[in-house]
């Protein structure tokens, strides 16, 4: 069995990260309660935040040895 390119893995995961991000957050905005805005800043955000960043670090060239 071929293994998959590892940008193919990081960007799965990017995704994976920014979608459970999204649901957070969209599961918060329903809720009217101080702990709902704690969830959507310290969980939510962190999350997008790892997913766009590994995302964008899945753009830059692997080495090849």
């Amino acid at each position: 069995m071929m293994e998959k390119p590892i940008i193919e893995t990081r960007i799965k995961w990017a995704s994976l990260l920014i979608g459970a991000g999204l649901l957070i957050q969209m599961g918060t905005l329903f809720r009217i309660h101080p702990l709902a805005f704690v969830a959507f800043v310290v969980v939510g955000c962190p999350l997008i935040g790892t997913g766009v960043i590994l995302y964008l670090w899945s753009l830059v060239p692997v080495r090849s040895k």
